[in-house]
Formats: structure tokens, sequence, C-alpha cells
């Protein structure tokens, strides 16, 4: 064969190579759009102690309530994956999701669960969690959090209080924080009540409080109290006090 003919022998294989392979993706891409959704699978990461705020239930309630459907038996094409993540997300007990479609036509979705640090529960009745992000979160019917209680004078939650100087709910927020990172006030501080700018702990050992004041000068007053407990308490023993104050620079008054 002349090699004229060779290469336009092995250009019209190439093209009809080509045109082969469009046709099967083109055939593929119609089979995946006319493709039905066969299952929606659920999956939920537990918080601390392997808990659960929200249940398969509940996210199959926000499906049905976003789309009119579980999305069972709808075609893959129609499913808008962006939208479900952020209907997903809408939940105040889910942190992110993520969803995806696998070749057997499953919607597969995976959620991470917002963790509650304290409660609220102020003197107008309203009742709720903030969790370590500080976002406002509602009691669950699955999941009671064993988390610091916070009551008394608190103003109403606003999604920007983190943002705002001299807040009482920021200086809230900061001092949880303080103390669920603190090994010896963890699993010591089971109350806290806010009376105008000041905070005021109700421990679980002993029949005493502890006046903190404000949260100025936050760290030095929590050392205080530590170095108390350990010198102080160990000899005099939880029973000696009704109080004990923080407030002023350098001490830690005991009243009995």
């Amino acid at each position: 064969m002349k090699p004229i003919y060779r290469a336009s022998l092995i250009r019209i294989l190439w093209i009809v190579m080509i045109l082969g392979t469009a046709a099967l993706v083109i055939s593929a891409v119609e089979s995946t759009n006319d493709s039905r959704v066969q299952a929606v699978n659920i999956q939920i990461e537990p918080i601390l102690n392997g808990n659960f705020l929200i249940n398969e239930g509940d996210v199959q309630n926000v499906i049905k309530n976003a789309f009119d459907s579980d999305l069972i038996g709808l075609k893959v094409s129609e499913i808008d994956m962006e939208r479900l993540e952020l209907e997903l997300e809408a939940e105040p007990f889910v942190l992110d999701a993520e969803t995806y479609i696998n070749a057997n036509e499953e919607i597969n979705i995976s959620l991470n669960q917002r963790e509650p640090i304290l409660r609220i529960i102020d003197k107008n009745g309203l009742d709720y969690y903030l969790d370590k992000s500080g976002v406002k979160m509602n009691p669950s019917k699955h999941y009671t959090a064993r988390v610091v209680v916070v009551t008394g004078d608190l103003p109403a939650y606003t999604d920007d209080y983190l943002q705002r100087e001299d807040h009482i709910m920021s200086d809230l927020f900061k001092l949880v924080n303080t103390i669920i990172k603190d090994e010896l006030l963890k699993p010591l501080v089971e109350q806290i009540h806010v009376s105008g700018k000041e905070f005021t702990f109700a421990p679980k050992i002993g029949d005493h409080k502890i006046r903190l004041g404000g949260v100025k000068d936050l760290e030095d007053k929590i050392e205080r109290l530590k170095i108390f407990y350990k010198e102080g308490m160990s000899r005099t023993g939880w029973q000696r006090y009704k109080e004990l104050d923080l407030r002023y620079k350098g001490q830690v008054i005991g009243r009995k």
C-alpha cells in the first residue's frame, strides 16, 4: 500500500475511533441523566460520648420539606446537590454537610453536628444552647447535653454578639471557653449566674459560690482560684466558706 493511502487510512481509523468514543460518552451521559435515585444513605457523626442531637428521621424530614419528596425514584439529573447541602446546613444542629451520588445511583449524605458548650436559661424563659462557634441552638428532643448552665440578666441573642465590644454575651462565651479548657474547672463549674456585668459560679463540690466579677484579668482570677483550691481548700475543707470573692486584685476573699 502506498504511503499516501496508508496515511489516509490511519486518519480515517482515528476519526472512527474518536466518533465511537464520543458516541459512547454521549450514551453514558444520557443513561446517567435518565437514571433514578435508588437510595438515600445518611451518616451522622456523633458528638461527645457518641450522642446525637439529630437523627436520620430528622434528616429525612428536612429533605421531604425542602423537595416535597424523599428523593428516591427521582431522576439523578433533577437533584440539585448544592441545594441539598444548603438545606441540610440550615438546620440548627448541623455544622456541615457533604453529599454525593455514587455509581449505584445512591445519594450519600454525611453530616457533622454542632457541639454545644453552654446552655442559657434567661429570666425571660428563653432556653437555648451555644455551640463551639457561638451559634445559637434550640434544645434537642433526642439528647440533653451536660454543659454549663447560665442564668440571670442576659440580653436577647443576636448573630453579631461576638463582634460587638463590651457585650455580656461575648464575655460569657470567653468565660465558658476558658472553663472548659481547664482540667480543674471543667468538672467543677456547674452553673454561672449573670447579674449586670458580673458572673458568679456555682461549683459542683461544696456549698459555696464564687464571685468572679467581670472577665477583665480573667486568667489571673482563674489562676488565683486554682491556687486557693489546691492549697487553701486542702487545709480548711470545702465546707468552710459560703463565698469566694475574686473581684479584688491579687486576692481570694473567703466569707463564712
